[in-house]
């Protein structure tokens, strides 16, 4: 739908709603690797896509088919599916070893600057991160940058014809809305959510249950 600003003249698409829950499994499948099971975890948890970026590997339990997020005094554990927890363990047995073997070439794969520095896997994380002189945190590891993920779920929704806006929350606000029709409590929402006030999921399930967030940009 398509808006003309009374004060500008200029010509607005305003694009409300999220992926349905088929949408969001259309997506997941036409995701590469390793952004498929990283987008995957944030349906199942609520995480955001950077907290889902930057997990150590020690987060995962496969035995309990559990992820544990610890942010401050807050720990969070997320019960997985059995289709998710052996993702992710197929993801530690042969994607991750095979991200480590391609050393600098992966940083073409990724869409980073070429570089003849040494290039360091870091092992501690979940998902493939590496450091490497100019592009290390405070952490002495480099994240995969959430635009670069942004980008691939633009990409894989719009191969299954939806419109809408996709941003870093989409699949967290996606899952949000199916726990919300799944009728869980607000206060068991703010716990999975990790957010430090309470009024923020009160405003983040009160927009979703009218209509969704609507965002605006310019045609």
């Amino acid at each position: 739908m398509k808006k003309t600003s009374e004060k500008t003249g200029v010509e607005h698409e305003l694009v409300c709603g999220l992926p349905d829950d088929q949408q969001v499994c259309e997506i997941l499948l036409r995701l590469p690797d390793p952004y498929q099971v990283m987008a995957w975890l944030v349906v199942e948890t609520g995480l955001r896509l950077n907290d889902v970026a930057g997990l150590p590997v020690r987060a995962f339990s496969l035995a309990r088919r559990t992820m544990t997020v610890t942010d401050a005094a807050i720990v969070r554990r997320f019960v997985l599916s059995e289709g998710l927890a052996a993702a992710l363990a197929d993801h530690l047995a042969a994607l991750r070893p095979r991200y480590e073997g391609q050393g600098s070439r992966t940083f073409r794969l990724f869409r980073m600057p070429r570089t003849e520095e040494p290039v360091r896997f870091a092992d501690s994380l979940l998902f493939p991160a590496w450091s490497v002189r100019g592009y290390e945190r405070t952490s002495g590891n480099l994240v995969i940058p959430v635009p670069w993920i942004v980008d691939a779920l633009d990409r894989a929704a719009g191969e299954t014809g939806f419109i809408g806006v996709i941003h870093s929350n989409t699949l967290r606000h996606a899952c949000v809305t199916r726990w919300i029709n799944q009728g869980l409590p607000v206060a068991e929402i703010h716990h999975r959510l990790g957010h430090r006030d309470l009024m923020t999921t009160l405003l983040l399930v009160q927009a979703l249950q009218h209509g969704g967030l609507t965002f605006t940009t310019a045609a």
